[in-house]
């Protein structure tokens, strides 16, 4: 698992969002049922199912990830941060097609734009890996971009709900 790791980058690209639960979708691609309403406004509640059939068909596929077994290997670490940040890049893609109600839109915003940065951050430590560049390691237990703001924002959004309704 990558949890393992003990990573902040890891554990905060998606603040919460790469969590399991029971859902079953664990094949690649994006998730249909959020595809189906893209561009909809969707109410408060029907963002919140979807963010969470996002985030929980990510978790699966996050869970299958096979963790490095040498943490000091910048080789067999890139590889599984490639796996994690490929699920992540598309959870992300598809957050960003959700359409949230109009009185919330600036904070799903930025929690988007957050969840991006995130993301880039990640990319940039997996190029320092494929580089040999030895400080991927510590960037990964250091490397934090917006972390608390992006936590504080799904709780505000009442998107922390999906580990309650499971």
């Amino acid at each position: 698992m990558l949890a393992v790791l003990g990573i902040g980058v890891i554990a905060l690209v998606l603040a919460g969002c790469g969590g399991g639960s029971d859902s079953s979708d664990t094949s690649a691609g994006s998730d249909s049922s959020a595809a189906d309403v893209s561009g909809v406004e969707l109410s408060k509640t029907e963002l919140v199912d979807q963010y969470c059939q996002i985030r929980d068909a990510s978790g699966k596929k996050i869970e299958q990830i096979d963790s490095p077994k040498n943490l000091k290997d910048l080789n067999e670490v890139g590889k599984s941060l490639v796996a994690y940040a490929s699920v992540t890049s598309s959870q992300v893609d598809q957050l960003s097609q959700l359409n949230p109600p109009a009185d919330i839109q600036s904070d799903w915003d930025t929690l988007i734009s957050n969840l991006q940065e995130n993301q880039a951050t990640l990319e940039k430590i997996i190029q320092k890996t494929k580089d040999g560049d030895a400080t991927a390691l510590k960037d990964l237990r250091t490397e934090q971009p917006n972390g608390k703001e992006t936590a504080a924002l799904i709780k505000k959004l009442g998107l922390s709900t999906c580990d309650t309704a499971s």
